[in-house]
């Protein structure tokens, strides 16, 4: 592949100027092609892989004339790639995110030739700012959630799934995949969940799942390899994905004290659990009064759609998977609490074996609030010598 951060050359130029030199290549590109047969573009595709990989200098004469627009394609790609990582505004990432496509798509339907182009992730500077301070208002975070909407729009361009003329058409997967990006941020320490989210927010961790999360970490490992095989779904990514956050469990920067535990605590209870003979026990009527947000049967439904993939039968097998994620549910929600005040080995083995329990089933029904409250709570010499689940 080429490397395009190293071809970018020293003229900077702005997206306009980029959209002008992309009209001037692509009519050269498609002008070129009509000038040589089947047969003819394959040959030079065929010696250029070689003069870009093996290093051979020989062209012939026949394909001697593509050699100077593919090096002109080549340098304004390495500007498009350059530019990706200071792009000064979200419209000009979207064009970014599209031009790369494009020109992946021309190249290969008109030259035979591949390319792959790493563009780079979208910058943080393009979301809006939030004031250090209190904590997030809702709307405050349904505007970081509507621009987030629009980096996601771009991504889904970098993977065919949309076209720029969908540019108008923001739906509900880029909403979900939006909140996903925020539920990241919260999780990663970008947006501190102990001092910036507030108890009448904590639903937007709640309803997005710990797996979507790993997913997006796994394709933004892929958007950031470079590798032309390489896939985000592959399991190599999400086992790297699932890595990243045990690091973040065990040794997390933004860590707080018990202190401050108390907004967090307070919710549990309310909607969680009751304290009854010297223990935290699942409160199944508090849960079952949220009628937006009945954990048990949220997860149920999850559930079944998870362990139908590997088993048909156990979609329809509802009392099963009720008792199973009860069981997940009890063993998280009944020792989070002294996991985090007490700080006893044997709540937070729980908690953490809780993960391994959904896992192994295999689930996958841990979401964000409960993987915030492990990693912004949990005290880190708390889970010295704890046993960590694999994916």
């Amino acid at each position: 592949m080429n490397n395009y951060l190293s071809m970018h050359g020293d003229i900077e130029l702005t997206i306009n100027e980029l959209k002008r030199e992309k009209n001037v290549l692509t009519k050269k590109v498609k002008e070129l092609s009509s000038k040589l047969s089947n047969n003819n573009k394959q040959d030079c595709a065929n010696e250029i892989y070689l003069k870009e990989i093996k290093k051979i200098e020989h062209i012939s004469t026949e394909c001697a004339e593509l050699i100077p627009i593919i090096d002109a394609v080549d340098k304004h790609l390495g500007r498009i790639v350059s530019l990706s990582s200071f792009p000064k505004t979200i419209d000009d990432y979207i064009w970014i995110c599209d031009a790369t496509k494009q020109w992946e798509y021309l190249l290969l339907k008109f030259l035979n030739i591949s390319r792959k182009i790493p563009i780079k992730n979208a910058p943080s500077y393009l979301l809006p700012r939030l004031d250090i301070g209190d904590a997030f208002s809702e709307e405050e975070l349904d505007l970081l959630v509507d621009k987030l909407s629009k980096i996601v729009f771009a991504y889904s361009l970098l993977k065919g799934e949309r076209k720029l003329e969908d540019r108008k058409k923001i739906i509900g997967s880029d909403i979900r995949r939006a909140e996903i990006f925020l539920a990241n941020d919260i999780l990663d320490g970008t947006l501190n969940f102990a001092k910036r989210v507030c108890s009448s927010s904590f639903y937007r961790l709640e309803k997005i799942w710990m797996a979507e999360v790993r997913e997006l970490l796994a394709y933004l490992k892929w958007l950031n390899s470079g590798e032309i095989s390489s896939d985000p779904d592959t399991e190599a990514h999400y086992f790297e994905a699932w890595e990243d956050f045990k690091k973040r469990i065990i040794d997390f920067d933004y860590k707080v004290p018990t202190s401050t535990f108390g907004e967090v605590k307070q919710y549990l209870e309310d909607h969680y659990v009751s304290f009854l003979d010297g223990a935290y026990k699942l409160n199944k009527s508090k849960i079952e009064n949220s009628s937006n947000n009945n954990i048990l049967k949220i997860k149920s439904e999850k559930a079944r759609v998870e362990v139908a993939k590997k088993d048909d039968s156990r979609y329809w097998d509802n009392d099963r998977n009720w008792i199973e994620v009860e069981k997940y549910v009890e063993q998280y929600y009944e020792n989070i609490i002294p996991a985090v005040m007490n700080g006893d080995k044997k709540y937070v083995e729980a908690v953490i074996h809780a993960f391994d329990y959904s896992m192994n089933v295999p689930y996958r029904i841990i979401n964000a609030f409960e993987m915030a409250i492990v990693i912004y709570f949990i005290n880190k010499k708390d889970l010295i010598n704890i046993s960590f689940p694999n994916p």
